[in-house]
């Protein structure tokens, strides 16, 4: 039980005693302490919250929607916020994020955590192109085309990419599908003019 300790200080009888108090401190957090414990709180909830999410019975190619679901969103911030000219080359077996590089002319691999991704054997990846029929100009991936460097011979140029984020902060329209076999199924993520992104109901096979 803390003790406290009070002086009495003053003889003079013409001036009011004063009393001293020494009571033990109290312990208590500090505000860094609770805020160190805040994050960590929300650190193992993440964990916990995703390896839930990974561990939850999905399907590889629910797994590889829901990764390239969040690659487009990131890009599409990337690009409005950063004044990026930003691309994906899809592949049937992946994807690769690229920035278009003014000095080298030419579309180069993005850093962590955008990185090109191979999916698993069993899944593999078709995509459409959504161009308006309207537009008589010429094609996103024809004017990509021209921008890269004209001094690479043309066996060497890399095959430009199909979707695009602009940082006017609009994209390539597209419509992707991500196909498991062994599951059955197929799952359908669309991308409209303003990088929106809709993960369409899924297919049975």
């Amino acid at each position: 039980m803390p003790i406290s300790v009070c002086v009495t200080a003053g003889a003079d009888p013409l001036r009011r005693p004063r009393v001293f108090c020494h009571a033990p401190a109290q312990a208590g957090f500090t505000l860094l302490e609770i805020l160190v414990v805040v994050f960590l709180m929300v650190a193992i909830s993440t964990v916990v919250a995703v390896a839930a999410l990974r561990g939850g019975g999905q399907d590889d190619a629910a797994e590889a929607l829901a990764e390239l679901s969040d690659t487009v969103v990131l890009m599409t911030e990337q690009s409005l916020f950063r004044g990026d000219l930003l691309a994906m080359r899809f592949t049937d077996t992946g994807w690769q994020p690229l920035r278009f590089d003014v000095t080298e002319a030419e579309f180069l691999p993005l850093p962590a955590p955008l990185e090109a991704v191979t999916l698993p054997d069993n899944v593999r990846l078709e995509w459409r192109l959504e161009q308006d029929g309207a537009n008589q100009g010429p094609s996103i991936a024809e004017a990509a085309e021209a921008l890269m460097a004209d001094d690479i011979s043309p066996d060497e140029k890399p095959k430009p990419p199909q979707m695009f984020f602009f940082p006017s902060g609009e994209a390539s329209p597209v419509a992707i599908w991500l196909v498991d076999e062994d599951a059955g199924v197929r799952r359908q993520l669309t991308v409209d003019a303003l990088g929106a992104v809709d993960i369409v109901e899924d297919e049975q096979l």
